[in-house]
């Protein structure tokens, strides 16, 4: 193996195991989540619930929208302004986890009116917390391979 080569095998290994890791800590938490619930909530509360979870899972595809697809494309054609698409992007992903929640309550409760507010709120706190700490993960990963490959972007000397 080349000394490129191996480089690149261990950056390929080092950004799965970022995501790994973000994923498996999103999903055990949404995992626990529900384990906590379904014996704190009774049948029927915990079907609305359920019901309520199902509807949630149409909103949490509106955070992403693309975004990290855009970011991508438009650092690899102007690697200078990395920071500022990084900090553009995930602003605008946690700007779009808010409105998705808050739509999510209000049109959850206009649909369903037997589930409670509460419960597309407690719901959409799940997808609120998924896509907070997905964007933090991506942002520290990012900002940790953006400081070594351009660092004068970063530190300013």
């Amino acid at each position: 193996m080349t000394q490129s080569s191996s480089a690149e095998v261990r950056r390929i290994g080092r950004n799965f195991s970022y995501t790994f890791a973000g994923k498996f800590i999103v999903y055990g938490l949404s995992a626990a989540w529900v384990i906590y619930l379904a014996p704190a909530l009774d049948d029927r509360d915990f079907g609305l619930y359920s019901i309520v979870r199902a509807f949630v899972a149409l909103f949490a595809l509106a955070p992403d929208m693309g975004i990290g697809t855009v970011v991508i494309r438009d650092v690899a054609a102007d690697h200078t302004r990395a920071r500022e698409y990084l900090t553009s992007s995930l602003l605008t992903k946690a700007a779009l986890a808010l409105g998705a929640f808050l739509l999510l309550v209000v049109l959850g409760s206009l649909i369903y009116p037997e589930a409670p507010a509460r419960y597309f709120a407690l719901a959409g706190f799940g997808v609120l917390a998924q896509v907070v700490g997905m964007v933090a993960l991506e942002g520290w990963s990012r900002s940790r391979r953006w400081a070594r490959r351009w660092p004068w972007s970063w530190r300013r000397t």
